[in-house]
């Protein structure tokens, strides 16, 4: 008997895209915006998963959310749209803790549409007609109990098109409730009936359930930082809190800085950030510094220690922002040091040397 489950990504996508109210009569009530909010869930039964849902960055209708399952990270953008709530963007192993709320679009999911009531249905990618899967409504005032309390709840099925010789499409029923957003869902495997010996009298539909286990407000996110500048045949670490709507080009003055001090075994001063773009199509980030960069870059011995030093900060904030290669400039101009000078639309490439 051949089992179609949606898969374990896939399904923590969708789980991920949909938080809803019970109560609630707008797409909108569904989506919290709330700052610093932590979800926790568990995949019970063969695969025993855990992750974790936080809320990194919102505006007035946007939402930005961070989806961390062990050292996978997927960054998702909801977006309110005619009262509709559209996936826009979806990155998979995006690391970065950066905002990308103002990059073009690179999907176009309708993960929850007006009117909410029950047997209401659209089409979770119009693009694709009649092979996108197909959501409803399909319960309503539904008690949920969860290690994280008990929830009254609507209930959305998520239909994937029904293939040639299968008897069930694979689905998802998910459970969303007022003010917390997704509680629980089920994924039920498809069965195919070409395969020998196929008997349906013998089909007993299985199922893989995940639960919302705990739920924090006021959160916060630790990360250990690593500065690529070998001290003693090692690299350096440093801890960094995030929370939502966090301004990375002030957070990150401490990395900078800390770097030169480790570098020169003493407090340097005042390096700031102007600003770090990313280029997601060309993966690379344009880093600003302010004029102290140079005064720092200036104390280097030697042409070795200068390249060493710019190798490490470009290596350090590329693996912080996830790009591939890191422009650096001071106030807007090229970087002229005491023995390097960079080009101006020259970059480094992380894990190439100068």
């Amino acid at each position: 008997m051949r089992k179609h489950y949606l898969g374990i990504l896939p399904l923590l996508l969708i789980l991920a895209l949909f938080l809803t109210a019970c109560t609630a009569k707008n797409a909108a009530d569904f989506v919290p915006f709330d700052a610093n909010l932590l979800l926790t869930y568990e995949l019970e039964g063969e695969f025993e998963l855990t992750w974790q849902i936080f809320n990194a960055y919102t505006t007035d209708n946007r939402l930005q959310r961070r989806l961390m399952m062990n050292d996978q990270v997927v960054i998702e953008v909801l977006e309110v749209v005619n009262g509709n709530i559209i996936a826009v963007n979806s990155y998979d192993n995006f690391t970065s803790r950066a905002s990308v709320l103002g990059q073009p679009p690179n999907i176009h999911s309708i993960v929850i549409a007006e009117p909410i009531e029950l047997g209401h249905t659209w089409l979770l990618n119009p693009q694709l007609g009649a092979e996108s899967p197909i959501m409803e409504i399909t319960g309503v005032d539904i008690s949920v109990t969860t290690p994280a309390g008990t929830f009254e709840t609507i209930e959305i099925t998520t239909f994937q098109p029904l293939e040639d010789g299968f008897i069930t499409p694979p689905r998802i029923r998910e459970y969303f409730a007022p003010g917390i957003g997704s509680v629980m869902q089920i994924s039920y495997m498809g069965v195919s009936t070409n395969m020998p010996g196929w008997d349906e009298e013998d089909f007993e539909e299985e199922s893989m359930i995940a639960r919302l286990t705990d739920i924090q407000r006021d959160a916060q996110l630790t990360e250990t930082v690593h500065l690529f500048y070998m001290i003693d045949d090692d690299f350096p670490q440093m801890q960094m809190d995030y929370t939502t709507n966090n301004d990375l080009a002030v957070l990150y003055n401490d990395v900078i800085n800390h770097l030169f001090d480790l570098a020169f075994d003493g407090s340097g001063g005042g390096v700031t950030i102007n600003h770090a773009v990313m280029n997601m199509d060309a993966q690379l980030l344009n880093l600003d510094f302010n004029a102290a960069f140079l005064t720092e870059m200036a104390r280097a011995a030697d042409y070795e220690q200068e390249r060493r030093l710019l190798n490490a900060v470009a290596t350090t904030f590329g693996v912080l922002y996830n790009m591939a290669d890191v422009r650096i400039t001071v106030d807007g101009a090229p970087y002229n040091g005491t023995f390097i000078t960079l080009g101006h639309a020259e970059s480094i490439r992380i894990g190439q040397d100068l």
